[in-house]
C-alpha cells in the first residue's frame, strides 16, 4: 500500500478506505471552507496544488470523484504539477495473483478480482463487486457496488456500470457507456 497520500475531493468513503490501509493522511484537497474535514487537515483547493506540492512533493495524490471525467481532468492537472498517484485496494478485497492493476486504482472491501483480469488507470471498484477471470476494464471506468462482470467481457474506457448489474460473459461495452443499475447486459 501507498504510504503518506492527499486526497484530492473531500469524501468520507475515501477517507476510511485510505484508513483502513493504514496510509499516512496528509490532508484533503478541496474547496470546502472547512479547515478540517473528518479529522484531517485542508491543505487548500486545485488553485493552491502547486505550493502543496512543494510542500509535500513526497506524497500520492488519491482521487475521490466518481466521474470519469473529472477524474480525468483531476489526473491531469495533478500530473502536469508533478504529483504521482496511489492505487488503494482494501486488505478485505481478494485481488488474485495473476491480475494487472494500474495507477490511481480504487477498490473498496468485499471486492474479488479473479485471474488475468486487467484493470486500467484510474479505476474505481465498489463495494462486494466480483470481476472474473480475463476480463479487461478500461481507464477512469467505474465499477458501482454488488456489480458481476462475468468471464472474458471487455469494458472501455470512461464506462460507469451501476450496482447490481450483470455483464455476461464474452460482452464488449464501448467507451463513454453508461449501465443502468441492475442491468444484466448480454
Amino acid at each position: 500500500m501507498e504510504n503518506k497520500v492527499i486526497i484530492v475531493g473531500a469524501f468520507h468513503e475515501t477517507i476510511e478506505l485510505c484508513e483502513l490501509c493504514q496510509c499516512t493522511i496528509i490532508g484533503v484537497i478541496d474547496s470546502i471552507t472547512e479547515p478540517v474535514y473528518m479529522g484531517y487537515p485542508v491543505l487548500g483547493s486545485d488553485a493552491d496544488s502547486k505550493q502543496i506540492f512543494e510542500k509535500h512533493s513526497d506524497c500520492k495524490i488519491v482521487i475521490s470523484p466518481d466521474s470519469s471525467k473529472i477524474k480525468r481532468k483531476i489526473a491531469s492537472y495533478y500530473s502536469n504539477i508533478g504529483f504521482d498517484f496511489a492505487s488503494i485496494i482494501s486488505p478485505r478485497a481478494f485481488i488474485s495473483k495473476t491480475a494487472k492493476i494500474g495507477k490511481g486504482v480504487v477498490i473498496q472491501s468485499g471486492v474479488n478480482i479473479s485471474s488475468n483480469v486487467e484493470l486500467g488507470d484510474f479505476c474505481k471498484v465498489n463495494f462486494n463487486a466480483n470481476i472474473m477471470h480475463d476480463v479487461q476494464v478500461g481507464d477512469f471506468s467505474i465499477i458501482a457496488p454488488n456489480v458481476v462482470v462475468l468471464g472474458r467481457a471487455h469494458i472501455g474506457n470512461d464506462v460507469y456500470i451501476g450496482a447490481n448489474s450483470t455483464i455476461c460473459p464474452d460482452t464488449i461495452i464501448p467507451a463513454e457507456t453508461k449501465i443502468n443499475p441492475a442491468d444484466v447486459v448480454k
